[in-house]
C-alpha cells in the first residue's frame, strides 16, 4: 500500500466516524486488530453495533469492493470483539455488518445490513 493510498483509507475511515456520530452513534473503536482480522469500525448506535468496513476507490463500480474472504475476516474479528472486549450492554445489542464507500471526489455511501450472516 502506497502512503497516499493509506492517508486516503485513514481519512475514509474519518468520514466514516463523522458521519455514524452525526446520527447518533458512539465509535467504540477503531481499527481495531483481533487475532481473526481487523475492523476498521466499531460504532453503537441506540438500538445496535454497527461492525463497519471502510473502502476507498477512486470511484464507485458496479463490484463489490469487499469479498467473501474479507466478509469472513471481519465475521471473525467480530466474534472476537463480542466474546472478549464488548461489555454486557452492548454484547445483548443486535449487531450488524456496514460497509461505507468512499470515492475520489470524497462522496460517502453507507450501506447498512450490506453483510447478513
Amino acid at each position: 500500500m502506497t502512503p497516499h493510498n493509506h492517508r486516503a483509507g485513514l481519512a475514509a475511515e474519518d468520514r466514516a466516524a463523522r458521519r455514524y456520530e452525526a446520527k447518533g452513534g458512539r465509535i467504540l473503536e477503531r481499527r481495531l486488530r483481533t487475532p481473526g482480522g481487523e475492523i476498521d469500525l466499531i460504532v453503537k448506535l441506540p438500538d445496535c453495533l454497527v461492525f463497519v468496513e471502510v473502502k476507498y476507490r477512486n470511484r464507485f463500480g458496479p463490484d463489490s469492493p469487499i469479498d467473501e474472504k474479507q466478509w469472513r475476516r471481519l465475521g471473525r474479528a467480530a466474534e472476537f470483539y463480542m466474546t472478549a472486549r464488548a461489555d454486557a450492554a452492548d454484547a445483548a445489542l443486535a449487531c450488524r455488518f456496514d460497509a461505507v464507500l468512499v470515492n475520489g471526489d470524497g462522496d460517502l455511501e453507507i450501506i447498512e445490513n450490506a453483510r447478513i450472516t
